[in-house]
């Protein structure tokens, strides 16, 4: 067992015997406040995480940091302790928020970075197609273009993650780059028949 685990294990322990020896006034107030903040707090709002998290302090003091830390598990501590009463109760607690709390997290530490993208034509302007950008934080920006800049970004990001490959660690999914490469095998293959029927019309 490494140092890091034993010193979790006696921390959780410790929080769980504070727990039950408090049993309905302490763990009562974390169950509401909890849900409170997760129905409250849809769209991620650092403000929101962060009073929230003041609640926490302010109602377990030196037990809080351990409890959050295992309120954002994903999978659930394989516990063997005298607390079980507890340990039930910060469970049931940790199915409903783990999920938000690891995602709160990551718009804390990193709120620009890109969520998802999503594409769509314009029919206003049939020529052109829109970008939407989601950050972690829940904001978004949008971009038109037309296929010569989209083209164009395409190129550029390519250059640019050709250059990160021998920069920093890449963590790299093989799945997105066989699709990658699949996608461009069929545009490829779509360009030269748009391309060669212009020609044809234009002769």
């Amino acid at each position: 067992m490494t140092n890091k685990k034993r010193n979790f294990e006696e921390e959780f322990e410790k929080a769980l015997q504070f727990l039950e020896q408090n049993q309905e006034d302490y763990l009562n107030i974390i169950e509401k406040i909890t849900d409170n903040y997760i129905q409250s707090n849809a769209n991620y709002s650092t403000n929101t995480y962060v009073n929230f998290q003041v609640h926490f302090f302010e109602l377990l003091g030196v037990h809080a940091n351990v409890i959050l830390h295992y309120l954002k598990q994903d999978k659930p501590f394989n516990y063997n302790g005298q607390y079980t009463r507890a340990f039930r109760r910060i469970e049931k607690v940790r199915k409903i928020s783990y999920f938000h709390l690891s995602q709160v997290d990551q718009v804390v530490v990193n709120p620009n970075k890109i969520k998802g993208t999503l594409f769509s034509y314009n029919e206003v302007h049939p020529w052109e197609m829109t970008m939407v950008a989601l950050r972690q934080d829940g904001s978004s920006f949008n971009i038109a273009m037309d296929i010569n800049d989209s083209m164009n970004m395409t190129s550029q990001l390519l250059d640019n993650i050709r250059g990160k490959l021998t920069n920093g660690s890449n963590n790299i999914d093989t799945n997105q780059y066989d699709n990658l490469i699949n996608s461009f095998e069929e545009f490829k293959q779509s360009m030269n028949d748009a391309i060669e029927k212009i020609n044809k019309e234009q002769e």
